[in-house]
């Protein structure tokens, strides 16, 4: 992996976010030394409907190794709600240096394996 953004990097998060997260049960939790918290933001209304769930990782407090990733996922629906219309997923280093980001996903293998 190269980026947070490439599609290998969001299918490893999507991966230890659900071996983690069993049902998606959890709003917050610890995965090796890392604070997970999941925050959910909606609106349904009648013709449309959206849902943003934003995931803060967060990983020591101060340090060359501190980081901190924020993942948003959207997704948004019409009027039937059977199917989403669009779904939206970005990625952004809040604090930190990307390449501990990714050295630290790639520690996480045996959490999906």
């Amino acid at each position: 992996m190269k980026s947070i953004h490439s599609r290998a990097f969001s299918e490893l998060w999507h991966m230890l976010y659900h071996a983690t997260n069993p049902n998606l049960a959890k709003d917050r939790w610890r995965v090796d030394g890392v604070d997970w918290i999941r925050e959910t933001h909606s609106y349904f209304g009648q013709d449309y409907s959206f849902r943003a769930e934003c995931h803060v990782l967060r990983h020591g407090d101060n340090g060359p190794s501190a980081w901190v990733l924020l993942v948003v996922v959207e997704r948004w629906w019409g009027s039937d709600r059977t199917h989403a219309v669009k779904t939206t997923e970005w990625r952004q280093v809040v604090k930190g240096q990307q390449n501990r980001i990714l050295s630290w996903f790639a520690k996480q293998k045996p959490w999906i394996e």
